[in-house]
């Protein structure tokens, strides 16, 4: 059976299809069953306005990652980087 390769672009849409899953798991890890409320007052938008980085976490800026992070007590890196998990995160932040 012939051997299939991936092509370069499809390499880099399936490793931006797996951030930006990565991503959506982080901040819905990080928002903890808040609601688009009180998450857009902690990263200084509106309701309406962070419901729509929810659903498109890659269109977070970096000072609304800084906030959130700050605010829940994660870094930056482990947030944009890595799959969090409930142990990652500070204990009632």
């Amino acid at each position: 059976m012939p051997r299939v390769c991936l092509t370069q672009k499809q390499r880099e849409e399936d490793r931006l299809r797996k951030d930006n899953e990565r991503l959506h798991k982080n901040l819905e890890l990080v928002e903890g069953g808040r609601s688009c409320r009180v998450m857009g007052e902690i990263v200084g938008l509106s309701a309406a306005s962070y419901s729509k980085r929810r659903k498109s976490p890659e269109l977070l800026t970096y000072e609304e990652i800084r906030k959130l992070c700050k605010n829940r007590g994660v870094s930056i890196a482990s947030f944009c980087g890595e799959a969090l998990t409930l142990s990652g995160m500070e204990a009632g932040a």
